[in-house]
């Protein structure tokens, strides 16, 4: 360790142009209550609304923040595999774009690395997506936990804290086709979840595609046996 740079906090965004200034005012107030050296990286994934354009402005306004802008929309994975190979902090706070993940919950991880952890993950307490969606990604927990040999944690997204060395060894892995969530916990590192409420989304509609998370949980379970 031994950086400048104390906390780096990295989320992908595609078409959040409404989410973008109340994530960044949030996560701006927390990080300043830390009273810690800190970054702010936004991938841009592809966005064909005016997000590129609102993160440069908010990047003229904010020296903490950083913008990567992916020439194409490379997937949820992907923008967020690009963020943390551009964060240069001792830990790496991970999050969504969409306020879902609240800034507000991540002195608490902080505080949980304290007790000798790499990594701390959140638990979602409840899925706030309804009956239909939940059940969803109940189906891919039990898909990708039946296809790998490794015990991974139900309802545990990508909003966490991990710490530099771990994501260096994510980094330096070979795949191609990364999936951080699986990644995370394979690579061995000590761990431990913290439940959290989830929020609702309350501004845009949700890119997320369920499919693709689980052919790509599917083809992560299978290698990682």
């Amino acid at each position: 360790m031994g950086n400048d740079i104390e906390f780096s906090v990295v989320f992908p965004a595609f078409d959040e142009e409404d989410n973008l200034i109340p994530l960044i005012h949030r996560i701006t107030k927390v990080m300043d209550g830390l009273k810690s050296t800190y970054e702010i990286v936004a991938v841009n994934n592809g966005s064909t609304d005016s997000s590129n354009q609102i993160l440069r402005q908010l990047s003229a306004e904010y020296s903490t923040l950083k913008v990567l802008e992916l020439t194409r929309n490379f997937g949820y994975e992907g923008a967020i595999i690009a963020g943390i190979e551009h964060t240069i902090g001792n830990w790496v706070i991970i999050m969504d774009g969409d306020q879902q993940d609240p800034p507000e919950i991540i002195p608490e991880f902080i505080e949980k690395t304290k007790e000798g952890f790499d990594i701390v993950y959140g638990v979602r307490e409840k899925r706030p997506e309804g009956f239909i969606r939940s059940l969803k990604y109940k189906m891919f927990y039990r898909v990708w936990i039946l296809l790998s040999e490794i015990d991974f944690p139900r309802d545990a997204g990508n909003f966490g804290i991990i710490s530099r060395k771990a994501i260096d060894t994510i980094n330096n892995m070979p795949e191609r086709n990364k999936f951080y969530r699986g990644l995370r916990i394979w690579i061995g590192f000590p761990a431990k979840g913290l439940t959290y409420e989830r929020d609702l989304r309350q501004i845009g509609k949700t890119k997320f595609s369920f499919w693709s998370l689980l052919n790509l949980g599917a083809r992560f379970g299978r290698s990682a046996k």
